[in-house]
């Protein structure tokens, strides 16, 4: 189980399963973290945006959902270390927090 705890600026703090960590960092648009995701864009400088970010909320897209994205998660994304397992290239980090 994930708990968002508190956000400033780009340092969130989270806990998971019993430990909590500082997430700080920032999305350097490389993508990694949704290739399957039919809302993904590249512009013509190869960084990638989402299509939809601005509509995003608690509700999951529809045609998100049909690739098994649940959309209504990508703001917080990451939110656990293990997140950041997928891509090398990614900017967040997790500091566990003693």
């Amino acid at each position: 189980m994930t708990d968002f705890i508190d956000t400033k600026e780009n340092k969130t703090t989270i806990s998971v399963d019993g430990k909590t960590y500082e997430r700080t960092g920032k999305c350097n648009r490389c993508g990694d973290c949704c290739p399957d995701c039919p809302h993904l864009i590249k512009n013509k400088e190869g960084l990638f945006a989402c299509a939809i970010w601005d509509k995003l909320g608690e509700k999951d897209d529809p045609e998100a959902l049909k690739v098994g994205i649940h959309s209504s998660k990508c703001k917080n994304y990451p939110n656990a270390p293990i997140d950041l397992t997928i891509s090398d290239k990614c900017d967040f980090k997790f500091n566990e927090i003693k």
